[in-house]
Formats: structure tokens, C-alpha cells, sequence
């Protein structure tokens, strides 16, 4: 790893470092003994050992949430950042989704399974509440919808936590059979999805 980080171009961009101070960092990498922190340019040392100021330059140091939405109102479109459903990204999230700028609409990720795992995502805006998650017998139902947003008359509600959407299979009910077979199951079980941020 310490070769792959000697190797890295220096330069303006997300970190920038001098070339001694870039060497220096690995250094204190090797010997794991160094401070490392975030501050604007300067190199000073420490009590603990050699302290490494790195500028970020312009750029944010604030992680914006999975799935936050921006509204374009002249393009009636809503774009969203990277958000991910057990690990997939929606098919459109690049896209973006329309909306209308006046009524109800909700945003809402689609889900397609085959009853035990994730296996498709689409993002959706339209004037559907979306559907409670049901349940089924043998294995969790194949589609179920996530409400992120509500748009009313141009305006955005976060309905939905701030991270990744993680989806699990659970075990919903579990009833007696009235009649069964010899060596048979003695109960049929019914599988929902249980929903839940990162």
C-alpha cells in the first residue's frame, strides 16, 4: 500500500502536498508513530512526533447523504446523489427522475427480488402512495417500494432516513396448517422485507 501511495501524482486536486511533505507522510506511514491531521498548508512539529497539515483546498469537507435531491424547477427534474439498496445503485440514479411543480408526488425506490435478495432498483416519482410491504408464503414478496421524498406544489419533504437503504429478509408469520403430510412442514411461513438505514 505504501508503494501504491508513493506513486500517486501530487497536485492540485482533493489534497495537495509538497513533494517533501508528500515523502515525509509516507515516512511517518512506515513508522507509524506520526500525528496526522487536516489543516491548511504548513508542516510543524509535535511533541508526539512530526504533525502533517494538509490543505483541501475548495473542495467540502462535509459527506453529503445517500440519496439527497436537488430540484431543477425550470426542468422539472430532480437529481439525486449516490445511494444504494443492499449494495446496488438505481438503475437512473444518473438520470434523475421528473416531477410535476404542482400537486402531491412521491419519490420512491422500486425494488425488484426474486423473494431472497435485492436484484433490481429504480427510482420513481408519481402521485402513488406508496404500498405498505406485504408478505408471502415460502419467500419475502418480489417487489416492494421505499418512500424518500414527498414533492407538494414544487416543495421537498425528506421522508426517508439519510443513508443507504438495507433490505433483509424476515420472517413475517408463521400460522399452523390445518391439515399436513406425513414428515411435512407442520407450518406455512410468510417472509416480508424489513427496511432499514445504514
Amino acid at each position: 500500500m505504501i508503494d501504491s501511495l508513493r506513486s500517486l501524482k501530487r497536485g492540485k486536486g482533493a489534497f495537495w502536498v509538497t513533494g517533501e511533505l508528500w515523502n515525509g507522510l509516507i515516512d511517518a506511514l512506515i513508522a507509524d508513530r506520526a500525528v496526522l491531521s487536516l489543516s491548511s498548508g504548513k508542516e510543524t512539529p509535535s511533541p508526539s512526533g512530526r504533525q502533517f497539515f494538509i490543505d483541501p483546498g475548495s473542495g467540502s469537507t462535509t459527506a453529503t447523504p445517500p440519496f439527497t435531491m436537488s430540484l431543477n424547477a425550470s426542468t422539472t427534474t430532480a437529481s439525486f446523489t449516490l445511494g444504494l439498496v443492499n449494495a446496488k445503485l438505481p438503475s437512473n440514479i444518473f438520470a434523475g427522475v421528473s416531477y410535476s411543480a404542482s400537486g402531491t408526488q412521491y419519490v420512491k425506490l422500486q425494488c425488484g427480488t426474486d423473494g431472497k435478495s435485492v436484484n433490481a432498483v429504480t427510482l420513481v416519482c408519481d402521485s402513488s402512495i406508496p404500498a405498505a410491504i406485504g408478505s408471502a408464503m415460502g419467500a419475502a414478496p418480489l417487489s416492494f417500494e421505499v418512500l424518500l421524498y414527498v414533492i407538494v406544489n414544487g416543495t421537498a419533504f425528506r421522508a426517508w432516513n439519510t443513508g443507504n437503504v438495507i433490505a433483509s429478509v424476515q420472517e413475517a408469520i408463521r400460522a399452523p396448517k390445518t391439515s399436513t403430510t406425513p414428515g411435512g412442514p407442520a407450518f406455512d411461513i410468510y417472509y416480508t422485507w424489513q427496511v432499514q438505514s445504514d
